[in-house]
């Protein structure tokens, strides 16, 4: 089961997350989207990114962040979606800390900068002001 709306209408190299085996495109989110995400990433990026949590140790309550995460992600090109539609999708709690930088990078909350070593893609993020 897939989720419908106009998704299709997205600019070319728009970024995706992939969620229960379907790429879903992710626009740049909207002031209102990124006032919700804000708290959100406050709550479970840090655990996830740079505490290295495992799947496992996360909670109850950082697994529904995740997918609140989620679900503002895909609301800005699936306007449509509802939180019910997206728990009904098969979704694994790793399926939800996967898309994570995704969704953070297209909130512009968050910079993505090159750390020495590392590719241009394999960035970390780095909290920049909104």
């Amino acid at each position: 089961m897939a989720l419908s709306g106009p998704a299709a209408n997205q600019p070319p190299g728009t970024p995706t997350i992939k969620l229960a085996d379907v790429e879903y495109p992710v626009p740049k989110l909207s002031l209102r989207q990124n006032i919700a995400l804000q708290p959100l990433f406050n709550r479970v990026a840090g655990k996830i990114l740079e505490g290295g949590a495992r799947v496992a140790d996360l909670t109850a309550e950082d697994v529904t962040d995740l997918a609140e995460i989620a679900y503002l992600a895909l609301s800005r090109a699936h306007p449509t979606v509802t939180r019910e539609d997206l728990q009904d999708l098969p979704i694994g709690v790793s399926d939800l800390v996967g898309i994570l930088l995704t969704v953070m990078e297209q909130s512009n909350l968050f910079k993505k900068v090159a750390e020495p070593g590392e590719a241009p893609g394999e960035a970390s993020p780095q909290t920049g002001t909104p």
